[in-house]
């Protein structure tokens, strides 16, 4: 009796293995930093680059599948590359996208987490950016299969070693309209020198001039 449930644990840490193998990586410079296609901005001696995958076709191919499409999620691949001298730390609780539409008051999205990412693969008509424990959905073990696979992908490191950088993905429930990417800017608040905790400039990236492969 306990054969299957072990069986599907197996195959679903695979799949999730395949998802991470697939991602591709940022563009790079051939000097070092991230491309200047992409979206960035740089503050002392920090530089964020984030390319939105805005598109189903592009969100398919990366991603084996279109449910963030389809669940109104739109994964940004984010690179922080530390050229200073001195490690730093980010917050990654306050990230936020930014959305600017035209007469109407901007709205900040926070960044999903895994498990928020999973409930609304298997919940796309569900209220975005809101908590959602397993235990209030009867489609528990599904969720939790999504969230294992975007884990796997996701920005979980928030300190970038001096003369180093970090990437992943972040993920915002910005609804249907994914032209509402072009009006955003990915939002970074909370940057700290180590260990002094001193902050550094804000970092805000508009989306709007991206340029994809």
């Amino acid at each position: 009796m306990t054969r299957l449930p072990v069986l599907l644990a197996v195959m679903m840490l695979c799949r999730g293995h395949a998802l991470a193998q697939s991602i591709p990586t940022s563009r790079t410079l051939s000097g070092g930093g991230v491309s200047a296609s992409l979206p960035h901005q740089t503050h002392d001696g920090i530089t964020l680059s984030a390319d939105p995958y805005d598109s189903f076709p592009r969100i398919k191919k990366s991603f084996k599948s279109g449910d963030l499409w389809r669940a109104g999620v739109v994964p940004i691949e984010v690179t922080f590359q530390n050229d200073s001298e001195y490690p730093v730390r980010i917050d990654l609780n306050t990230i936020t996208l930014d959305v600017h539409e035209p007469g109407v008051e901007a709205q900040h999205l926070r960044s999903l987490r895994a498990s928020d990412v999973g409930y609304a693969i298997i919940n796309p008509t569900g209220p975005p950016n809101s908590e959602h424990p397993y235990e209030d959905t009867r489609a528990t073990w599904d969720a939790k299969s999504e969230a294992i696979k975007i884990d796997r992908v996701i920005l979980k490191k928030d300190l970038i070693p001096e003369r180093s950088s970090i990437h992943g993905f972040l993920f915002f429930r910005i609804g249907h309209d994914m032209s509402l990417v072009w009006k955003s800017s990915v939002s970074v608040p909370d940057v700290v020198v180590e260990p002094s905790e001193r902050a550094l400039m804000f970092f805000e990236v508009p989306l709007g001039n991206a340029q994809h492969p």
